[in-house]
């Protein structure tokens, strides 16, 4: 993990690296956690030699752990998916976490689409994320948040 960690940030890694990476920062956090944390990875084996931004998924993944499954008493499941539809590749990331307050999502939502500056830290991970997909494949991608 602290090898991947050290890679150059502006470079690609193939999905099924970024989901190896994934693997091995939630094993240490079920291993933290316990019963707090349950997760699930499937990755489509068409789509693993697929490049995508390096350090693009992980950090979503993290946010659902630490916003969302941590913030609930019991813990909560987390599942990370890259799938083919058609001609689109989806990458969704969902948890049974606490959720966002809808006046939150709208504002990281405004963030992300660059309607409104950030004020504080509040979404940097998240715009960075977006923006690292965003260079890479221009408006043919579609990021979006839900709660």
């Amino acid at each position: 993990m602290m090898r991947y960690n050290l890679s150059n940030i502006t470079s690609f890694v193939t999905l099924r690296q970024e989901m190896d990476y994934i693997e091995n920062y939630l094993a240490i956090q079920k291993i933290r956690f316990g019963k707090r944390i349950s997760y699930q990875i499937d990755c489509a084996a068409e789509l693993e030699s697929m490049f995508i931004p390096f350090f693009s998924i992980q950090p979503l993944v993290e946010n659902a752990v630490e916003h969302g499954i941590l913030n609930k008493t019991a813990g909560g499941k987390l599942s990370v998916s890259a799938l083919v539809h058609g001609s689109h590749i989806q990458i969704c990331i969902k948890d049974n976490g606490i959720g966002i307050s809808k006046n939150y999502l709208e504002e990281l939502r405004n963030i992300l689409q660059g309607t409104t500056l950030r004020k504080s830290q509040k979404g940097v991970g998240l715009y960075n994320c977006y923006h690292r997909f965003l260079l890479m494949f221009g408006k043919n991608i579609d990021f979006s948040i839900e709660s």
